[in-house]
């Protein structure tokens, strides 16, 4: 018993190791490309103006743009601004960095899929590291750092065996954390909260305090470092925008198979009959589409046409 056990978690270590270094090899010397110039010029603002990470002008849409009309906080644009101050700008130097939260995101998958999928832990945290949403969204952008923050946030809540008083303090903690990462991070206060009504002792709706002094505490940074409050003068914010937010959404959905074909094909045949023939014929075409579009995946970013 105790061998097999010692062998599971020598495979799970290999498996998340070999997944991650995969991901860290398409990325490392990847050249900046989309938005990363973008993050790398505010994370440089901040290293010599720590104080007013939104006060700065950087080139943005062929014109000098304020840092505060972008979209994100500047959570990460500090880390990568600490990364770069000690190491250098270099493309190898901010993607060590996001390494980090690719590992992150990478053991935080396989901590739910222990808890949800006892049984094969290891294929949902494979279908994640190596998808191909995932390693080509890495470059310099907040999207992998958000989801590993996401994704220890829901291993805490749901952690069985931590007192309720931990769990709940991790878990604001960590969305805490995810709001200075991207104020999209607002859809897991709800789920916070419903938990801890769940829990029904209300001294832990106390914790819902932590996310919510982060979000004032940095709003009172905003009007010190530029006279307004980020979260409600970004040029993205307003109501205005939400048929944009409807129509991303919709988009979203709609190429989702394309963005985690691994996935699709193990939810199709999950949640089908896979002894029927017709079943059997369209789960080996869709296995087939979506192996032919990692391998084009992968032609293209090991021949750079992705930059």
């Amino acid at each position: 018993m105790k061998s097999t056990r010692s062998r599971d978690t020598w495979l799970a270590i290999i498996t998340i190791l070999g997944c991650w270094l995969i991901g860290t090899a398409f990325n490392f010397t990847k050249a900046f490309h989309i938005d990363d110039p973008t993050y790398v010029r505010i994370a440089q603002w901040i290293a010599h103006h720590p104080l007013q990470p939104l006060s700065g002008l950087i080139p943005y849409n062929n014109q000098l743009t304020p840092i505060y009309e972008l979209n994100q906080p500047a959570l990460y644009p500090y880390l990568m601004a600490l990364t770069g101050s000690i190491f250098s700008w270099s493309e190898l130097s901010m993607h060590s960095l996001m390494s980090i939260f690719s590992l992150l995101a990478i053991v935080g998958m396989y901590r739910l899929s222990l808890r949800h999928c006892p049984a094969r832990p290891l294929l949902p945290t494979a279908l994640l590291a190596l998808s191909p949403g995932f390693i080509v969204n890495q470059n310099t952008m907040m999207d992998i750092p958000q989801l590993a923050l996401w994704l220890w946030f829901f291993v805490a809540i749901t952690h069985d065996r931590l007192p309720d008083t931990r769990r709940y303090l991790f878990s604001a903690l960590l969305l805490s954390c995810a709001l200075l990462m991207k104020y999209t991070s607002l859809v897991l206060a709800p789920i916070l909260l419903i938990d801890i009504l769940r829990a029904k002792n209300s001294k832990y709706l106390l914790f819902l305090a932590i996310p919510a002094a982060t979000i004032a505490a940095w709003s009172l940074f905003n009007m010190h470092d530029y006279g307004g409050v980020h979260l409600l003068t970004r040029s993205s914010s307003g109501a205005g925008h939400w048929d944009r937010h409807l129509k991303m959404v919709l988009f979203t959905l709609a190429i989702l198979p394309a963005i985690c074909p691994l996935i699709s094909v193990a939810i199709l045949h999950k949640c089908c009959q896979p002894n029927q023939p017709l079943i059997k014929l369209l789960w080996c075409i869709a296995a087939g589409v979506s192996a032919l579009w990692i391998a084009l995946v992968t032609v293209c970013e090991l021949s750079g046409i992705s930059d």
